[in-house]
């Protein structure tokens, strides 16, 4: 039934009230109102209107330029209590902001430290398109003023990335670099924090940042060393010497930035093994967790780094629990102790634990096969996290997890996640060879688009899991794949064949022209696989 004229007519009334009342107001009177009133009144009005846009809320300038340029002449008032409220404002004003940088870079020039500070911050507020005022900032950098410089510090690190390849990006990593002799230690933290972001550009600082290891603020200190940490090997010999100076500072977060920053600059100085093995047993949680990870992943053969990764498992911060456990996995051979650790992982009370428990057992594969009740009771309790890579442990250990078949089977037919379905099809196969057939039947219609269940993205990702097992029917039909426009199918599918080995040789040409692909993720995947295919007996050569 169409409405009649008077319902119609309320309607219109209704609307227009309503458009009324939600428009932008304080004490009855519009923004526009006090926008004019801002511009035109004395002292006394002006400040009844700056607080009036301030409580009306942080829209106030949206879309509104002209509005953002009467608050930003306001930086400049007279009245202190003006500049500073038209500060605020136009910084809660977010990328509005960018309209006021003019204003703001006169106002730069202001005698009031506060509204020198406050322009600094609205300039800050508009980047990326307030980046053209790093001229007028970079000056700023000597102002009377610690609050000036420290403001000034944070927003010429904001602006790293927008003048990165400009000439004008080594003038502000000079002007940072004397920051950091600064008699004000936030200014001086703000600094080394800021030159982070430049990234090898921040270099020519090395030597401010070494004399910065040895300031009495640990913040200054800690911001240093992260700068080294991020220039790696770049940063060079006399960094990675005063990185080894630091690992005994007084600071937990400074000690942590040291054994983070020695491992990126110096990965293959033979000091590192005997830094990580005194490191896992810091009183730091964060610097344990670095040495841990590095013991396990980088030493895990040497004497005496399994028993220390054993203590590791059990310690009481869960990061470092988690990297011991995935590090414990990679020696060889496993012993009964190292198994044991990852049973009780896969009981520990932390999911992430948890996890890296089942990826430890995984990589152990069929010597993992005493866990398999832990695992499929992770399965069945898991509620979704954890469950994939328990999934893939069970897979992995192969047939001695003949127990885990029920759940698997139940996964692969039920589950509707394709990819939790894919993982359980890939792990059913390996642990009983009696289903293979029926799971690759399903997984080869899918990597030719035939299934409504799982793409063919997913399906080259299981059929890799499964392994050679699956090279015979998994081959001819992943073959194609490596043509694909999708780069993350090129990816899958070129997994799935390295994974097969040199069963997989009649699709080297292929795989070697991929070695080239526009895609960097397609060509490092493709170098990896050709090795592996190369990689037993000259196969595929």
């Amino acid at each position: 039934m169409a409405p009649s004229a008077s319902a119609v007519a309320l309607l219109a009334v209704a609307s227009f009230l309503l458009e009324e009342t939600t428009a932008p107001v304080h004490e009855g009177r519009t923004r526009t109102e006090w926008l004019e009133e801002l511009r035109a009144g004395d002292v006394a009005a002006r400040r009844r209107a700056v607080y009036a846009l301030w409580k009306i809320g942080a829209s106030v300038l949206a879309g509104d330029r002209e509005g953002t340029l009467a608050v930003a002449d306001a930086l400049s008032d007279e009245e202190d209590y003006v500049a500073d409220v038209a500060g605020r404002i136009l910084v809660r004003s977010g990328a509005a902001a960018a309209d006021a940088a003019d204003a703001a870079v006169a106002a730069l020039e202001d005698d009031r430290p506060k509204v020198r500070a406050a322009a600094v911050r609205v300039i800050r507020a508009g980047l990326p398109r307030s980046s053209h005022a790093a001229g007028s900032l970079l000056s700023r950098l000597d102002d009377p003023s610690a609050e000036v410089r420290r403001e000034t510090a944070t927003t010429l690190g904001q602006m790293a990335y927008a003048l990165l390849g400009s000439g004008f990006a080594a003038q502000v990593v000079s002007g940072l670099a004397d920051c950091l002799g600064d008699p004000d230690a936030p200014v001086r933290k703000e600094a080394a924090f800021a030159l982070t972001a430049f990234g090898e550009a921040a270099l020519p600082a090395v030597d401010a940042l070494l004399a910065c290891l040895g300031d009495p603020d640990a913040g200054v200190r800690a911001f240093s060393a992260n700068v080294l940490w991020s220039l790696g090997p770049a940063a060079g010999r006399s960094a990675l010497d005063g990185l080894y100076g630091i690992r005994g500072d007084a600071d937990a977060d400074v000690r942590s930035r040291a054994y983070g920053g020695i491992v990126a600059v110096g990965p293959d100085d033979p000091r590192l093994f005997d830094a990580m093995r005194e490191g896992i047993d810091d009183p730091s949680g964060s610097v344990r967790q670095t040495c841990s990870w590095i013991l396990g992943q980088r030493f895990g053969d040497r004497p005496g780094v399994a028993e220390a990764l054993r203590r590791a498992a059990r310690d009481d911060h869960a990061p470092v629990r988690v990297n011991a456990l995935l590090g414990v996995a990679r020696g060889r051979p496993v012993s009964a102790d190292a198994l044991r650790v990852v049973g009780e992982g896969l009981r520990d009370r932390d999911a992430q634990v948890r996890n890296a428990a089942a990826q430890a057992a995984g990589s152990i594969g069929p010597g993992a096969a005493r866990l398999t009740p832990l695992l499929v009771d992770m399965l069945r309790d898991s509620e979704g996290f954890g469950e994939r890579a328990a999934t893939t442990a069970l897979g992995r250990i192969g047939p001695g997890a003949l127990e885990a078949i029920p759940e698997l089977r139940v996964r692969w037919l039920r589950r509707r996640d394709p990819y939790d379905r894919a993982a359980a099809g890939a792990a059913l196969a390996r642990v009983s060879p009696g289903d293979l057939d029926a799971v690759l039947r399903e997984l080869i219609g899918a990597l030719g688009g035939g299934s409504a269940g799982l793409t063919p993205s997913i399906a080259a990702s299981a059929a890799g899991e499964i392994g050679p097992a699956a090279a015979p029917a998994a081959v001819p039909a992943l073959r194609p794949l490596l043509r694909a426009e999708d780069p993350i199918l090129r990816t899958n599918a070129v997994v799935a064949l390295g994974k097969f080995g040199p069963a997989a040789a009649e699709c080297v040409p292929e795989i070697a022209a991929l070695a080239d692909d526009s895609d960097p993720g397609v060509a490092r995947r493709a170098r990896e696989a050709l090795d592996a295919i190369r990689g037993s007996g000259g196969a595929g050569r």
